[in-house]
């Protein structure tokens, strides 16, 4: 009778009173069972449960209790069908083992290397933070930088626990019609997926700073391309950086490889590339930028290699002649315009002079 009056009245927020007898008493389901036939006054009604359950979850401390509101709530959902607060509650269960792993990885890399820790990081953070502060862009720390030893087996049950309610979430989501949630569980089941395939490297857990310069400086395409999607760096600038200090500064033409391999055109990076090349190296010397705005004289070697490297990214990523051609002559690669022109097609669109 109570919950006819309310529901009938439509008092909604008005009827925590109601709730605390029908909690108390086990008797929720009195109030799940109303069949609200106006979607408006449907939709104040769950809110207004969902509303409450969030409350009492804070409010409650045993664990018995947890686990019966947590229960309600799954019951508020599925009587609803309110896919998205379904993905909501998996994604936080998800971050909570998540952060279960990076606390107890933390914990044990302070204890290896108290002192080098700082505030809002672990050891590895830190290394990375001075490797940023001390390298510019044509230079990045070294592979080892990058390895955790404190990072193994122990915690994988956990990773794979929130893999698959990152999933589950992924699944409602796009049950609710919230293609940009599911996407961002799916991104980020495959960064764990990545941590588990390589448990000496920091990959999850990050600070949005050291997973960009991490992406920058990982070194193999498809843990960079988790850790793009796993934090959100998937733009294109970051993308510029990262092919730029692989390919250009360090020459791992497999990270190009892989990246075509993988469907990503590098042809839409080319002119941002030119450009961080003509900004680290003037044509007719060795000069380029520290971290500190001013120029630095390059040894001779590094200036050569880089200018193969550029060549290389080139040939690699441009399938036109004729922009292939108009690049080598506006960087000074004289011998490879050369070559260029000899193609048949480009002696037809354009004529020597």
């Amino acid at each position: 009778m109570l919950v006819r009056l309310c529901t009938g009245a439509r008092a909604y927020p008005q009827m925590r009173w109601l709730l605390d007898l029908l909690v108390r008493f086990d008797r929720f389901e009195l109030i799940l069972g109303k069949r609200v036939a106006v979607e408006a006054d449907r939709e104040r009604l769950c809110a207004s449960l969902e509303s409450y359950l969030r409350q009492q979850l804070g409010r409650v401390r045993g664990a018995s209790e947890i686990a019966a509101v947590e229960r309600l709530q799954q019951m508020l959902y599925l009587r609803f069908s309110m896919w998205h607060s379904i993905g909501r509650a998996l994604e936080a269960r998800a971050d909570a083992l998540i952060s279960d792993v990076c606390e107890a990885v933390s914990a044990a890399s302070g204890a290896a290397s108290s002192g080098d820790a700082m505030p809002g990081g672990d050891a590895r953070s830190s290394r990375l933070r001075r490797a940023g502060a001390s390298d510019s862009a044509t230079s990045g720390p070294a592979a080892s930088d990058a390895v955790l030893g404190v990072f193994g087996a122990a915690n994988e049950q956990r990773l794979l626990g929130a893999m698959r309610t990152l999933l589950d979430a992924a699944d409602h989501y796009a049950r609710a019609n919230f293609p940009g949630a599911a996407r961002r569980c799916v991104a980020r089941v495959v960064l764990l997926g990545a941590q588990l395939r390589e448990p000496s490297t920091r990959l999850i857990g990050l600070p949005l700073a050291d997973a960009r310069r991490l992406m920058t400086h990982h070194g193999a395409f498809d843990a960079t391309l988790a850790v793009a999607r796993g934090y959100a760096l998937d733009d294109m600038a970051s993308w510029v950086r990262a092919t730029y200090q692989q390919v250009v500064v360090r020459g791992n033409m497999p990270f190009m490889t892989r990246m075509i391999v993988r469907g990503m055109r590098p042809r839409v990076l080319a002119a941002d590339m030119v450009a961080m090349y003509r900004n680290e190296l003037s044509i007719g010397g060795n000069q380029a930028p520290n971290s500190g705005g001013k120029t630095k004289e390059l040894p001779a070697i590094a200036s050569a290699s880089r200018r193969g490297n550029m060549q290389a990214f080139l040939r690699a990523a441009l399938d036109d002649a004729v922009e292939l051609f108009d690049w080598c002559e506006q960087l000074g690669f004289t011998e490879m315009a050369s070559y260029v022109r000899q193609s048949r097609a480009l002696q037809f669109l354009r004529p020597p002079k």
